[in-house]
């Protein structure tokens, strides 16, 4: 082969050389008038279940060059009042004491225990002591809320939300991202990434790899038709343009199966693993599993789902998943669901290398959610969940307490069995054992404990009631008393296919990875099955007919390879009743879902020619989202 007769030298000058060059403003508007940059590019995936949000932090101006610190750095942009510091050479000799927790590592060992064990109202908090150093006048055990939750503003601080795109997947069904194979380049006008199929920037500190990380930096318009500027690039991690200063959160929810496995035959075990500097910190169910905290070199981690082990470069921690999380076991249990949170910082003005692949299973599940009027998610708001207890005059009141929650910064209610463990939907629905109960009946009190706003009234009890369509179903999470409160419920539907799909072209099936498919929601209007499109917010419209192109202007949920290996379309609204659906057995079935495929690649072009609906049966998971409003 040719690798072989290749010799070292050379080896590394092509790897010097393979590295896209980056312009010197940061990534703003996706050069779409430009069609030569599709040449060198190629769009991400964003998994079902995970959402990341990105921030850009400074200490000066956000556009401003940062190779090198300002006077008074330690009180500018981002760092101002703060213990936990951005700059560059922090640790050298001529430095004044800035605290061991903001000097390099001098390798790729962590620096442990800069943030507390459990995560507060879903952010880490420092555990620093900062006696004696250049800005011992600091706290050294606020939150880092200030750097990763979007509702806080700061000076030197800018957030983009649930970003799209960062990550691809494999066959083996693993989501990844990798900077020494893929410059990512965040373009703000689309909220998403773009990827590229060449590695960016060449490392510039005393140890590490060509092709780093730096999602603010777009690359070279000049490079995308000049082949000897993409290929020979001297843009080192240190040039004064590189934006340098931000942050990542990732919070992927997952469903731990099979012992640890993603298949009943248990030969792929869920997995986790990252490799990158500068901190980071997983978090698992508000519980710390992995401590890459610190300014240090390339860091790896792993974890493994199926034997509970967590290695840190390359180390097997004393502590299994079990051991922090499910005393006794060596890992999680089955068929319960977790939360893991990923915190990312890069602070320390060099290199910024980013690896990340997993295959966490992301099962739907009932969710309650508190907003405000206009649909806001409202945060730290306190709930109490009770059994519902018959009275005599045939209403329902608060019985025994059951579990306890507070809003995180989603709106979600997360709540806590007495224990502080994490407590489902499904877990209530099997620990209550509503057998005999009918669909109406109420089976739990939920009551927010907070005062009302100003302006607004206590929407009072909620009286909840599971809905099961069928027997082996997941239980629907309903209000009965909506009038009353203003709770309402979204059903949200998950539908993936097998390996291959019957339709009805007349041939026999076909494989989904080489067409598009997609999924389309219609209401039954006389004989009529009629497609529609719109959202809760704005309103719900069925078109006039079920033409092709009324099916076009028709909300249309495309199909992904999911981390499972099996293709999956996530249905996250649907319109109307979810007990109307022909999918839930309802006996007024008013709506129903469709699947189709065609050799399209762009959804504008599908017509009668080349699109045809899916015959085959989809494996189908519902939920349901039970939004809890305030009432002015």
């Amino acid at each position: 082969m040719l690798k072989n007769r290749i010799c070292a030298c050379l080896l590394v000058a092509l790897l010097l050389a393979a590295m896209l060059p980056v312009s010197v403003a940061a990534a703003g508007a996706l050069p779409s008038g430009d069609p030569a940059y599709k040449e060198n590019t190629f769009v991400g995936v964003s998994p079902l279940g995970t959402t990341i949000n990105l921030f850009d932090y400074w200490l000066t101006n956000q556009t401003d060059p940062d190779g090198g610190n300002p006077d008074n750095f330690e009180d500018k942009g981002i760092n101002q009042g703060h213990a936990l510091l951005f700059g560059s050479g922090m640790g050298d000799d001529d430095q004044p004491n800035y605290g061991d927790w903001n000097k390099w590592t001098k390798g790729k060992a962590p620096r442990t225990g800069i943030v507390d064990s459990q995560l507060d109202n879903g952010y880490p908090v420092l555990d620093l002591t900062i006696s004696g150093t250049a800005i011992d006048d600091r706290k050294g055990n606020e939150s880092l809320a200030y750097l990763f939750d979007p509702a806080i503003e700061h000076n030197g601080k800018a957030v983009y939300e649930d970003v799209q795109n960062l990550l691809q997947i494999d066959t083996d069904g693993y989501y990844s991202y990798n900077s020494h194979s893929n410059y990512a380049v965040f373009y703000e006008d689309t909220n998403s990434f773009l990827l590229y199929n060449h590695p960016g920037v060449r490392w510039g500190g005393a140890a590490g790899q060509n092709g780093q990380f730096f999602p603010f930096n777009a690359v070279d318009a000049e490079s995308w038709n000049d082949i000897d500027r993409l290929y020979n690039s001297h843009m080192t991690s240190t040039h004064d343009s590189i934006n340098h200063y931000f942050g990542v959160h990732m919070s992927t929810r997952f469903v731990q199966q099979n012992n640890g496995y993603i298949d009943e035959d248990k030969k792929k075990p869920i997995e986790y693993e990252f490799s990158g500097d500068d901190d980071v910190w997983v978090f698992i169910d508000g519980v710390l599993v992995a401590d890459l905290g610190g300014i240090h070199d390339e860091a790896s981690l792993s974890i493994n789902f199926a034997t509970g082990e967590i290695k840190i470069n390359g180390e097997s921690q004393k502590q299994t998943l079990g051991d922090l999380l499910n005393p006794g076991f060596n890992t999680l249990p089955d068929d319960t669901y977790h939360t893991l949170d990923f915190f990312y910082l890069e602070r320390g003005n060099v290199d910024s290398n980013m690896s990340l692949k997993y295959n966490l299973v992301y099962v739907p599940e009932s969710s309650i959610y508190k907003i405000d009027q206009d649909g806001n998610p409202l945060r730290d708001r306190d709930f109490e969940l009770y059994k519902a207890e018959l009275q005599e005059d045939g209403s329902y009141d608060a019985g025994k307490p059951l579990a306890k929650g507070t809003t995180d910064a989603d709106g979600r209610i997360i709540l806590l069995d007495e224990n502080n463990d994490l407590l489902t939907i499904q877990e209530l629905f099997d620990e209550l054992n509503p057998e005999g109960l009918t669909n109406e009946t109420t089976a739990l009190i939920l009551r927010e404990t907070d005062s009302p706003d100003d302006g607004y009234r206590s929407s009072g009890d909620l009286e909840l009631y599971f809905y099961q369509s069928q027997p082996d179903s997941p239980p629907f999470l309903l209000s009965k008393n909506h009038w009353q409160t203003g709770a309402h419920a979204v059903a949200r539907l998950t539908a993936t296919t097998g390996e291959n799909i019957k339709h009805t072209d007349g041939e026999a099936t076909f494989n989904p990875e080489n067409h598009l498919m997609f999924a389309v929601v219609f209401k039954k209007v006389g004989k009529e099955w009629r497609p529609i499109s719109g959202s809760p917010a704005t309103g719900w419209t069925v078109a006039a007919d079920d033409s092709w192109g009324s099916i076009q202007k028709a909300n249309l949920y495309r199909f992904v390879l999911s981390s499972s290996g099996s293709y999956t379309a996530m249905i996250d609204e649907l319109p109307g009743d979810v007990k109307k659906y022909v999918e839930a057995g309802g006996e007024d079935d008013s709506y129903r879902i469709r699947y189709y495929f065609s050799d399209q690649n762009d959804l504008e072009a599908i017509d009668e020619s080349n699109t045809f609906e899916i015959t085959s049966p989809m494996n189908r998971v519902a939920a349901v989202n039970l939004y809890v409003p305030n009432i002015r």
